[in-house]
């Protein structure tokens, strides 16, 4: 049975308390937020953050933001901007797992041996592991960060399979949501 210790527990909690508070907070003022966004141009380096919070801290559907952006800024442009804050949480998200959770995680990977099975087999070519998984849409995008995270893939690695990765979604959901908010 794993035990972690008590510095792994204290990062543990305080990583937690973070995420929950943020999710709180973005939960009470989520309607205020959405409204704001789509009333006019705002500064491109705010949008951005805005999105990194929204892909980071999924409280609502990342393509309902998509579709925002895309209206407000164009399809490309919407694309982009979602992409960017995407890959950047996504970075993010990797980093947040290797760091607070590396000790706990390692235990858990290698407890179960379906997961130890299936760790050997995407440990043979993580980036096109990373890459297919990035282009499913109904998995969840944090699930894939914290995989890769927790299952010490390369960075690098990492990083260029979920840039590449993520292209497609974005432009699919910026072109719909540019065309479906334009009805309205």
């Amino acid at each position: 049975m794993y035990a972690p210790s008590g510095n792994a527990k204290i990062k543990r909690w305080l990583a937690f308390l973070f995420y929950a508070l943020t999710i709180c907070m973005l939960i009470v003022y989520k309607s205020e937020l959405l409204a704001w966004m789509q009333q006019g141009s705002h500064s491109v380096f705010l949008m951005l953050l805005i999105t990194i919070c929204f892909t980071f801290f999924p409280i609502l559907p990342y393509s309902v933001v998509i579709g925002i952006m895309a209206f407000m800024y164009g399809t490309l442009p919407g694309a982009l901007l979602c992409w960017t804050g995407a890959w950047i949480s996504s970075l993010l998200m990797y980093a947040y797992t290797r760091f607070f959770y590396s000790e706990q995680t390692n235990k858990w990977l290698s407890a179960n041996e379906r997961i130890v099975s299936f760790h050997a087999k995407m440990k043979k070519n993580p980036f096109v592991s990373i890459l297919l998984a990035r282009l499913i849409p109904v998995l969840p995008q944090s699930i894939v960060s914290i995989y890769a995270g927790a299952a010490s893939i390369s960075f690098p690695v990492y990083a260029l399979a979920s840039a590449i990765g993520k292209i497609p979604g974005m432009l699919i959901y910026a072109f719909i949501g540019k065309h479906l908010l334009s009805l309205f």
